[in-house]
């Protein structure tokens, strides 16, 4: 399996390397596109989750410090808003586990490049002879 990385440095080669399996270069051009736009998705979903996260872990902070300074009105809208951020987050984790289960299946979809050595060809007859073994 090709990995993210090596597809986003090498999105030509892949295209080019694959048409040697007999790929279209449309079909494969779609394929490894689909990936990185699945991806970017992936990352964008990830910092969303990262900063409410964040947000999340103040504001319980702050809520423990208003309890000890004896404003409990004030801790309360904040422990609200607190629970109300959970059911983004967990909205969002779900959203990141189906995200990754699609990236998963798109990388596994696509196959893996040949070797620069491996001849463009339909058949065994396009294949180049190296050495001929006498029988």
């Amino acid at each position: 399996m090709l990995t993210l990385q090596f597809i986003r440095a090498n999105k030509d080669r892949v295209v080019d390397r694959l048409q040697v399996r007999n790929i279209p270069a449309e079909q494969v051009q779609t394929m490894v596109e689909n990936i990185i736009q699945i991806d970017d998705e992936r990352k964008k979903t990830q910092l969303q989750l990262d900063q409410l996260l964040a947000s999340n872990n103040t504001l319980s902070k702050e809520v423990g410090n208003l309890y000890k300074l004896g404003k409990r009105a004030e801790a309360e809208e904040i422990k609200a808003k607190v629970t109300a951020a959970k059911g983004q987050i967990s909205s969002l984790q779900d959203q990141m586990g189906s995200i990754k289960d699609q990236l998963q299946n798109a990388l596994l979809s696509l196959p893996n490049v040949p070797h620069d050595s491996v001849p463009s060809g339909h058949t065994d007859e396009d294949n180049e002879v190296v050495q001929d073994w006498p029988n």
